[in-house]
């Protein structure tokens, strides 16, 4: 049943976004920079798509999905939140792409979705993932309100790279 609630969301919402879709270009992106209480919207602000990615009902994979997008940080985190990927109402605090990393700085918010150790490791892949697919870094350095992630299970302190973990749904 939430497979086709999760099918029918995702359909959704690409219907209800115009057709015209434009193509990730990574040269949009390459040299963005975030940081909360500026606006990002100058700098990307049209729709584009992007690869989500987000885990399966059963926690033993991801499920990846092309869906369209606001082309800015904050609507990818929306959108990732919107498929499941993560906690609704996570927001970037910071945003930077230096060399071959993406460092994200995201609320505590986000750590609603991070209970049991399978759920963990899929939203932290299906950050990571999402991330690398929407901004072509090799890897992604994520910190909540400014410190590294320390959950208990796992303490996130050094960038990570993609996680292959799809269920091919």
């Amino acid at each position: 049943m939430k497979k086709w609630l999760l099918l029918f969301l995702a359909l959704a919402l690409l219907i209800a976004m115009p057709s015209c879709i434009n193509a990730r270009e990574e040269s949009d992106i390459s040299d963005l920079s975030f940081s909360e209480g500026s606006d990002i919207s100058d700098q990307v602000s049209e729709e584009k798509t992007a690869v989500f990615y987000y885990p399966d009902n059963a926690a033993e994979g991801l499920i990846k999905v092309t869906s369209v997008f606001d082309g800015t940080i904050e609507g990818l985190i929306a959108g990732l939140a919107g498929l499941g990927g993560i906690a609704q109402g996570t927001t970037v605090i910071s945003f930077e792409i230096d060399e071959d990393t993406a460092y994200i700085d995201l609320s505590e918010r986000f750590c609603d979705s991070l209970i049991g150790s399978a759920i963990e490791y899929l939203t932290i892949a299906s950050l990571v993932n999402t991330v690398i697919d929407y901004c072509g870094a090799e890897s992604v350095m994520l910190t909540v309100e400014g410190e590294c992630l320390d959950t208990g299970h796992n303490l996130y302190d050094c960038p990570m790279c993609y996680f292959d973990c799809s269920t091919g749904e």
